[in-house]
């Protein structure tokens, strides 16, 4: 290899390297649509390519996903809708070739190809496409490909979009593992508010000295806490004409509701408002698990108030016969002190 080739290939190879840092720089605090785009554009500006796109290719290997187009193909080329859509490998053009064979692929004269397949409306023109497959334990996990460039595609164009390719995957995987962590300890602190919540309410309903009017007030304050947004979180418990709030109460258009029935009959209500709804912050105003603490929620509070009525009723139950009990030994005692007199006056007789 010549000096000017090995000093071009050194070059080359630590441009690659900053690349790769600014990739995982980049993805740290951006959405993985946002990632694949940039990685694109990068790679496009690198090969000359006014088209770029990424796939997905599905763990069956029969299924395709199309992830992300470069910002050029969306803005000056390709009108089709696509983006995230499912379908087979056996449904997609030859740019899948790289699939078959297991390689990079060039088509520089596409149009001479004769086992192409037609554009869906929309689609860019291809004149020519650079085409990198992306294998993980010998099965296909990502397909990059740039298409356009103004002369025809070169080994070092492979070798470009190949590195793309790969480093675009590991940052990719890495990104879903790391998403996919969040999600699990975000889910589990959820799930131990539930828990705490439930707890909290055990402890309300143990207290034999608190009324329901007590309960149903504690229960209610325990609420905010327990979802997602506890600042934003107000909350209300109706019961046969009473109302229970929290201390920040309103109503809103963002409302959870359940009723609370008790010995089957609706006894009263639960809502859970959101107080403010920012865009660029929450996308959705309540989880589908809230809904189903809530519902939970009111079960529990059926039962307790079941049982609370039915405590007091056989409190009240108890003291009336002790009541009955005590009137019954006074007539007797009365009675029975009558008895003896007139025992004494018959014996005097």
């Amino acid at each position: 290899m010549r000096e000017k080739d090995i000093l071009v290939a050194e070059k080359l190879s630590q441009h690659f390297l900053e690349i790769r840092l600014s990739l995982i720089e980049y993805a740290t605090t951006h959405t993985l649509d946002e990632l694949l785009t940039l990685s694109l554009d990068r790679v496009g500006e690198l090969v000359k390519s006014p088209i770029g796109f990424y796939h997905f290719v599905g763990s069956d290997q029969k299924t395709l996903r199309l992830q992300q187009w470069s910002t050029r193909t969306l803005k000056d080329f390709c009108r089709a809708e696509g983006k995230g859509i499912h379908y087979g490998v056996d449904q997609a053009g030859v740019w899948v070739d790289c699939l078959h064979q297991k390689k990079a692929v060039i088509h520089n004269d596409y149009s001479s190809l004769p086992h192409k397949k037609g554009m869906p409306e929309g689609h860019a023109k291809v004149v020519r496409e650079l085409v990198v497959p992306v294998f993980r334990e010998g099965k296909a996990v990502a397909i990059l490909g740039v298409g356009n460039k103004p002369t025809d595609y070169s080994q070092r164009d492979v070798r470009i979009v190949s590195y793309f390719a790969d480093v675009t995957w590991e940052i990719v995987n890495q990104k879903r593992i790391e998403e996919s962590l969040k999600k699990t300890t975000y889910d589990l602190h959820e799930r131990v508010k539930e828990l705490s919540c439930f707890y909290s309410i055990s402890e309300l309903v143990e207290n034999d000295d608190l009324t329901i009017d007590e309960i149903l007030q504690g229960i209610v304050n325990l609420i905010p806490e327990s979802w997602q947004y506890p600042e934003l979180t107000c909350a209300q418990i109706k019961y046969i004409g009473r109302s229970f709030s929290t201390i920040k109460f309103k109503e809103t258009e963002w409302v959870q509701s359940k009723e609370i029935i008790v010995n089957q009959e609706p006894v009263g209500v639960i809502d859970v408002f959101i107080l403010e709804i920012n865009p660029n912050k929450y996308e959705v105003p309540f989880l589908d698990e809230e809904q189903r603490l809530l519902n939970a929620i009111a079960e529990r509070i059926g039962r307790i108030i079941e049982r609370k009525l039915a405590h007091d009723q056989l409190q009240k139950s108890h003291r009336e016969l002790q009541v009955r009990v005590e009137e019954k030994t006074k007539e007797l005692t009365t009675q029975n002190l009558s008895l003896l007199d007139e025992i004494k006056k018959r014996k005097k007789a």
